[in-house]
């Protein structure tokens, strides 16, 4: 890899370690032992961009933005209103990316 440049990274999530490869073109599938089987091309980690968190297609858009816009905009006319760069896809991908990693992960609940 060239000095100042992000053209290849390795990239960990949840349990799972992916492979050397192009930041821009992320390909996961089934990397949490999921049966989603769909490429996740849209989904995209960059170092350079909003700290190298998960964002949609190199936007400075996170996936968890996206998945709290989706709770908060029970309409996808409003969503699309507030975030017109969205696009379907990109909505079932950060979904799906959501997904995957809470399957590794116990979360704790209170007892009501």
């Amino acid at each position: 890899m060239k000095s100042g440049t992000s053209e290849n990274v390795i990239i960990e999530i949840g349990k799972s370690r992916g492979t050397l490869g192009r930041i821009n073109k992320i390909e996961m599938i089934s990397m949490m032992g999921g049966n989603y089987g769909k490429k996740m091309d849209r989904i995209t980690i960059d170092p350079t961009v909003m700290n190298g968190q998960p964002c949609i297609r190199k936007l400075r858009l996170t996936v968890r933005r996206v998945v709290e816009a989706v709770a908060l905009y029970p309409h996808r006319e409003e969503l699309y209103t507030e975030y017109p760069e969205l696009e379907d896809e990109d909505i079932r991908q950060a979904l799906e990316f959501a997904a995957r990693n809470l399957e590794s992960q116990i979360i704790p609940l209170e007892a009501a």
